[in-house]
């Protein structure tokens, strides 16, 4: 039951977190990189606090909590919300969405150091694997990043490395506090929110020019790719772990292609669909369950013993 809960918001997730490189590239069309971050910031914190205020979620009290939590924010918020609207100045949204991946790498990467207890057995392993595989032949190194400097793609990585560490940070959290993945979401994106708000009078006072596409980009970015996004993927690290929540980014190239090709007018090259293809049979192992021995049956003179045992103990017990 857990599995089949966590299907449908990682699907959810992998189709908003897919299409926010494509949005944050319109955004851009008309807004500064800080004010793209300080925009889906606000609206995501907007929209999370509408779902409290429906559900009648109360915001938790504990300052420790709202500590651990500004951990994640600084991580899965500050560093990926202003590194990737700077890479993609100087980079195609697809190459943006194909470095993100890493993200379960870097995740794998901090588990034993964050979480003792957790470990990747060897059917995630391979699984993961397989994914970087296919994230390696959908960023097309004999290529050389044909259109990203150096430093845009350095950005992107980054990315990467925050929201690996927040994923797993969350995982702790979670696993510590009683509080709703919805409170505790709506935590993050608030100090995100309010993180940027701060920024934004020093650098991100440049001129805004709106037209219909840079508004329904921004919207779309706010509202799903980051409110209900970030509740998704508390869900699913709530109930699968952080293992699973970051295989979600092995799709999120697939995604980014389709809309690149689609909506962008970006050409389709024969190793793109092949890496789509490696990338989800990596998910799909990773997804597999390690499978427990059966315990072994009782011998008989075992089972004998036991019966006597419950016999004696009955008849000591009737009154």
């Amino acid at each position: 039951m857990r599995s089949r809960s966590a299907r449908v918001p990682f699907i959810l997730l992998a189709l908003s977190w897919g299409s926010s490189f494509f949005l944050i590239k319109l955004a851009l069309d008309g807004m500064s990189p800080v004010q793209v971050a300080a925009t889906r910031g606000v609206l995501g914190a907007t929209t999370l606090a509408l779902l409290m205020l429906l559900t009648r979620t109360r915001w938790p009290r504990s300052p420790r909590l709202w500590g651990h939590m500004l951990i994640v924010a600084l991580a899965g918020c500050l560093i990926p919300w202003v590194v990737v609207p700077l890479g993609e100045l100087h980079a195609p949204s697809i190459l943006a969405g194909i470095t993100n991946a890493t993200t379960a790498i870097w995740a794998a990467a901090f588990m034993p150091v964050l979480i003792r207890s957790e470990r990747l057995d060897g059917i995630r392993i391979l699984g993961l694997g397989i994914g970087l595989l296919g994230v390696v032949v959908l960023l097309a190194p004999w290529r050389l990043t044909a259109g990203a400097d150096l430093t845009s793609v350095l950005l992107l990585l980054t990315a990467g490395v925050g929201n690996g560490f927040a994923l797993v940070y969350l995982r702790r959290v979670l696993r510590g506090t009683t509080e709703s993945p919805l409170a505790l979401v709506a935590m993050q994106i608030s100090l995100g929110a309010a993180m940027f708000l701060l920024v934004v009078p020093f650098a991100g006072l440049s001129p805004v020019q709106l037209s219909w596409q840079v508004v329904l980009a921004i919207l779309t970015l706010g509202v799903f790719s980051t409110g209900f996004s970030f509740l998704w993927n508390a869900q699913v690290v709530q109930r699968r772990g952080a293992t699973l929540a970051a295989s979600v980014n092995y799709l999120i190239p697939v995604v980014g292609v389709v809309l690149g090709i689609a909506v962008l007018g970006e050409p389709l090259h024969w190793y793109e669909p092949l890496g789509g293809a490696v990338v989800l049979v990596g998910v799909l192992v990773s997804q597999r369950a390690p499978v427990t021995a059966p315990t072994p049956r009782a011998s008989g003179s075992a089972r004998a013993a036991s019966r006597r045992e419950r016999g004696r103990t009955g008849s000591a017990r009737r009154p």
